[in-house]
Parts: C-alpha cells; structure tokens; sequence
C-alpha cells in the first residue's frame, strides 16, 4: 500500500514539474529568433578608445521592436579580461560573450523602453583605477552588457574597448568610393530623378559634399550620371548642371566604373569577351536643347594608374547630327585614373580578371571574400599580381565597419558603428607588416547623413593604428607573400537571366544558343537602327549594374526587360487578310502592315504565289509611319484559268532580314470571266450592228418598191 503511495505522489511530481515548465516564460535566448525580440547593444564613447588615466563612459541601448513596453531593469556591464588579439577571435567573442573570462566594471538601473522604439536605457561612467588598462602596445578589449528586468533577461550586447597605448603599427587605408545612384533598369536618369539627387540634401549632393570634405578619398564615378545630364543639354534641371560644374571642380583621384555600374564580372561569366559601351544617345536628345558645345568636363587625356593600364574610356560613337554631341563627349571626363575594374564583392574568377585585361581593364579590385585573405595569420597588403594585370583587394572587416559608419542614420548608430571601426582599424593594424597598405572599398552604398560619413573617414586617418593612403600607394606596396585569388561565380540563375539579356540584345558570346530574332537584326527595318539598338543596350548595362546585386527585385526587372523586348520584336507585323477574289488579269492586292514602334521603318514585302495562276514580278517596298498602319499594294497578274492560290506574305528590311512573322492569304482566280465577259460584249456589239444594217438595207428596198409600182388613178384617166 505504502508502494502504490509512493508511486502515486512520484506521479504527481512529475506532472506538476511538466505544468510548472509548461506554464513558465521561455528563457530570454529563446525570443531571439523572434523578429519582435528585444536586442541590447552598448558602445563606448569616443569610439571606445582610451588612453592614460582616461575614465570610461559606456552607453547601453535597448531596441523594443515589439508591441508591449519593455520595464524597466539593471544592466551590467563587463571587460573582457585579456586582450582579444584578432578579428576572427573578435567575431567569434561577439557571437558568443560567455566564451572569454570577463569583470564586471558597473551595474546600473535602466529606463523603460516603449514599443518600437530605440533608447540608450543607462549612461555609465567607469573611474579608470577601476577599468585597469595600461601597456604600450595599442590592444582591443570586449565591452558587454546584459539588461535584465522582472520578466527575464534582454539579452547581451558587445561592443569594444581600444587601449591606444602610446606605441602602434601605422597602416595605410586607401578608401574607395562609388560615385553612383541606386540601381534603375532604363539606361538614363531622367529629369525629374537628376533633379532630386542633385536638390539641397539630395543622394548625389550628399555624396559630393562627402568627396569635398575628403579630397584623399578616391572615386569611382558612373558615366551614366554625367551622360543623363549632358543629354538633356539646356533643358537639365539647373541643380544636376551646377553639381556637374562642382564636381569638375574636385580635386578627388578618379576613375571610370563600366557604364551604369555595370558589373564586368557578370558579362564575363555570361561569355562576352569585351565590356559592352553604350552605342549612341542620339535617340535621348533634342537638337533645341544643344545650341552650344559641351564644355564641363572634358578631357582628351587618358590617365593609368600604373605604366601598363589603359583608360577604359569608350571610343567615339557616329552620330546621326553634327548640332548633337558624340557619345564620347558624353562620357568624357578628366579621370585621374583608368583601366579599373569594379566588380560585385566575391564573384570574380581568374578567366574574370583576364576578360578584364583584354578589355584594358588591367587593375580589378577585388573583396577580401574572393581571396584567401581570411586564412592568413596577418593583415595582408593589397595589391595582389594576377594574371593580366594587378588586383588590389579590399579588406572585408575595415570596408564593412567603414561603410556602416559612414551610413550611419541616428546619433547612437553613429557612435556604436564608430566603435566598431576603431576596434578594425586596431587589430587590422596589429598583425600587419608595418608600413603595409590596405584597401577599404565602401562598395554600393549611399549615406545618409554628410557629417557621420565623414566623421568616419576622419576617424581613419585620425586613429593611432593608421594613416591615409592612395590607390598608387596600395598598387607599389609590396606583395603578401600567400595571398592568392579564390574563383567564385554568381549564381547560375542570375547568369543564365544575364545570357537570355545578351542573347535577346545580339550581342556575340561564347555558348550563346539565341534561336530567335534579335534586336540587332531588327533593327535594320529602321532608317536610324541606333534609335532602337541605343537604348536597348543602355538598359541592358543598367540591369547589370552591381547595385542589383542581391536584389530580390532584379530578376522582375529582367522580365520586364525582356517582355519589352519581345514586344519590340513583334511590333512590325503583317494584318493576315481575308478571301481575295481575284476577277481581272491584271490587279494590285492591298496587304496591311502595322508599326507599333516610334519610329518609322521601311518595309520590303515579298509574295509568294502557290501556283502558276498569277504571277508576282517584284517584291513591294513602303514606309510605315511610327505608331499606324498601311497598306502595301502587291502588283499581280493572272494567267487564263480558274482557281484558288496560296500567298506566302512575309516582310523584310532593306537589308534582307525577316521582320515579324510570316503571313498567307487565299486568292480565288476567276481571270476567264474577263475574256468571256469581252467576247459576249463584242458580240453584242456586232448583232448590234448588223441588226441595224439589215434594217437600213429592208427600209431601203421597200421605198425602192415603192417608188417604182404605178398609183391607180393614173391608169383609168388615160383611157
């Protein structure tokens, strides 16, 4: 009996313990995978560093994404006791806070934190007899906080601690930057677009201001931009023409990006041996809007950054005008620099870089991801000989911790992402060579607030651990012995859209399988074929440009693309007509051509006949207004006999290639109808006149008759 008790209340146990558990708030680190759960982040000031007898003050922040309010709690905050001496042991401590022995160097309350929002909770001040740094050597310490309140605990937050110490490695940063606009897919910024990033507070203005504030920063400038304002001549937006002056006026390094940003990496991989240049912008411009010389600008020199680049500057383009300006004058500019490749980080092959080279693309910068930077004990230099040419590689961690400074929205981001830098820029230059150079490649971005950005690029030049450099410095920096490229491709279901683009567009590429008509065949139907080939290609870089990268909205771009294109395709097209009767020898046969396009095409209509019953001497040629339709006239002559015909309708351009699809038409001959038609018309028209002879020839011999026979009355006077 005492048994089965026993065993009973062992039962209850078990089932409270489960209903305790089941009833029990999950633990804090189970709602981390929840988009609604709390994060802590803590930074300290002045980009976590310090230095001497310096006290610290620490800033914990507290984001509420969710929809209840957060109360309020105690936060504390923690060192990592030793130094943590590379980026990758940084990575994994911040992934994991609990993996380094850590002290406690305060505690505090914290404030309450309403749904959706962000707020620093609690502001500590740390004496640094109680922080206890020293030594020479600059080093890199852990920052931790953990915010916990009645409900549970938030979480943990890391952030950095830099000891400047009073001795360090100075490694030189070169900075990158692209000088572009977010990824489009119609080949030109149009007006009211220019107007808007080139506006007070505008994306193009704030990325000026940017360059003007940091004329050691180097640029990569997309000839798209100054090729939309020089389009528009006159009638461009008064702003987009001051930049352009302002921007003549920089005394930046600079260098061409392919047209649009394109990525070059992406034409290579697609198969194209050459980097695609816009073909002409005639079709964009209006003569009234281009009564004087282009004069902002230009420039005849082509600048190297080394003795065996070449300018990757287009040659020039024919144009239909001489009052319009060339494509070259278009994308001329004075770059301090030239033969240089930008691809999207981390997918670029050594075949990639070779393409580059042929293209006279000779310098391609390359992410630290597409080499094997990572497995290397130290921080390599740059520059990196590859087949073909040179690469500078980027280093990943200080590009990254750069690039989200300078983006940087709000003041506590500012001060956060700072930190992080710092943190890079220390422990990039402790393991490297001294004297070395490294590359941070802002990549695609676009700031959002001028002084943060350019507080973070001063913060590079302005750490203890570095000093700016230039692209020349990086590119005569000695090599890292062991750095080698590692080949990485795009995705082949963003290659594979990229080859339907070319293909559709009829540029030549190794592997292409186009069955199709292609634009640049088509094109020929139009007296200007540039009207059409101009802008499709412009559209065509525009979706391949880096910006795109990642996008879940580009392959929709590419869709439409390619749907536009069909539909230009099919814009001439023949109207299949109904039964033809065909009654006469001799006849002109309307046939109805459409021209959706705006333009005019000139048309050559060739006829096919099925049988010997008529006959077509020629082919038919017309001018189709833009945008209507017209009849072609088809000359034909029918043979004697009766009969139904088959005609082949098929159009041409002038060139000889086939526009739009074949057509047919029935013809019912009946051409005998005509001769007997003839025959019985003549006929008549000879009884008729016969009739009318033998009545002349009667009436006369009646009155002879008459005239002759004697009247009766005569005869009995006489007698």
């Amino acid at each position: 009996m005492r048994r089965r008790m026993r065993l009973a209340g062992a039962l209850v146990a078990i089932l409270l313990c489960m209903q305790a558990l089941v009833a029990s708030p999950a633990p804090a680190h189970a709602a981390t995978d929840s988009a609604s759960a709390p994060t802590v982040q803590v930074f300290a000031d002045d980009a976590g560093r310090l230095s001497g007898k310096q006290s610290l003050s620490v800033t914990v922040v507290v984001k509420n994404p969710g929809s209840s309010t957060i109360e309020a709690g105690t936060v504390s905050v923690q060192l990592t006791r030793s130094a943590i001496t590379s980026r990758t042991a940084l990575a994994a401590w911040q992934k994991s806070p609990g993996s380094l022995p850590r002290r406690t160097l305060a505690s505090a309350a914290t404030d309450a934190v309403p749904p959706g929002a962000t707020l620093a909770v609690a502001t500590l001040t740390v004496p640094a007899s109680k922080v206890k740094l020293s030594g020479k050597s600059a080093a890199v310490y852990g920052l931790s906080a953990t915010v916990k309140t009645d409900a549970g605990s938030l979480g943990t937050g890391t952030g950095t601690v830099v000891w400047r110490g009073s001795s360090a490695n100075s490694l030189g940063v070169a900075v990158v930057m692209p000088l572009t606009v977010p990824a489009r897919s119609d080949g030109l910024i149009g007006s009211n677009d220019l107007a808007t990033y080139t506006a007070p507070g505008g994306l193009l203005t704030r990325e000026l201001q940017i360059a003007q504030q940091t004329p050691s920063l180097t640029l990569g400038i997309d000839p798209m931009i100054l090729a939309s304002i020089r389009v528009l001549g006159s009638s461009a937006p008064q702003s987009a023409q001051d930049w352009l002056s302002s921007l003549a006026a920089l005394s930046n390094p600079s260098f061409p990006l392919q047209y649009a940003d394109a990525d070059p990496a992406l034409e290579s991989q697609a198969g194209l041996s050459r980097q695609l240049t816009p073909i002409s912008f005639d079709y964009a411009m209006d003569p009234g809007d281009h009564g004087s010389p282009l004069t902002v600008g230009e420039s005849t020199d082509s600048p190297t950054p080394s003795d065996s680049d070449s300018s990757a500057t287009p040659s020039p383009s024919p144009t239909s005008s001489s009052k319009l300006p060339t494509t070259a004058e278009l994308l001329d500019w004075p770059y301090t620099l030239g033969g240089i490749a930008w691809p999207a980080a981390g997918e670029v092959r050594q075949a990639d870089v070779q393409t580059f080279a042929r293209g006279g693309l000779t310098t391609t910068i390359l992410s630290g991801s597409n080499t094997n930077a990572a497995s290397l004990t130290g921080t390599p230099n740059t520059v990196l000989p590859v087949s073909g040419g040179t690469a500078l590689v980027a280093d990943d961690g200080i590009s990254a911790a750069l690039t989200a400074a300078m983006r940087a929205a709000d003041p506590l981001e500012q001060s956060s992402t700072r930190a992080a830098l710092e943190a890079q820029l220390t422990l990039a230059a402790g393991s490297a060579t001294d004297g070395g150079v490294v590359l941070a490649a802002l990549d695609r971005f676009w700031p959002a607030d001028v002084g943060a950005a350019v507080s973070a690029l001063e913060l590079v030049a302005g750490s203890g651990s570095t000093h700016v450099s230039s692209l020349r410095d990086a590119l005569v920096a000695p090599r890292t012995t062991g750095l080698q490229l590692v080949d990485h491709k795009a995705s082949a279901s963003r290659i594979s859209l990229v080859e339907r683009l070319i293909d559709r567009e009829g540029d030549e590429r190794a592997g292409s399988a186009e069955t199709g008509q292609t634009i640049a065949q088509f094109s020929s139907v139009l007296q200007q074929p540039s009207l059409l080939t101009a802008p499709t290609r412009n559209e065509l870089l525009s979706l391949l440009a880096v910006g795109w990268t990642g996008s879940a909205d580009w392959s929709t771009a590419v869709t439409k693309n390619l749907s536009k294109t069909a539909e230009d395709l099919s814009a001439v097209q023949i109207v299949a007509p109904g039964k033809i009767h065909q009654l006469s020898s001799q006849a002109l046969i309307p046939i109805t051509v459409t021209n959706r396009l705006d333009h005019p095409v000139e048309v050559r209509l060739r006829t096919r006949p099925s049988s010997p019953l008529l006959e077509i001497d020629t082919d038919t040629d017309r001018v189709i207004p833009a945008d209507s339709s017209a009849n072609v006239l088809v000359p034909v002559k029918a043979q004697l006999g009766n009969g139904t015909v088959w005609l082949d309708l098929q159009l041409y351009s002038r060139s000889g290639v086939p526009i739009g699809s074949a057509k047919g038409a029935s013809v019912d001959v009946r051409a005998d109808w005509e001769g007997i038609g003839a025959l019985a018309l003549g006929v008549l028209i000879v009884g008729f006149f016969a009739f009318g002879l033998v009545r002349s020839i009667r009436r006369r011999r009646r009155e002879k008759r008459a005239a002759l026979a004697p009247t009766g009355e005569g005869e009995g006077a006489d007698g």
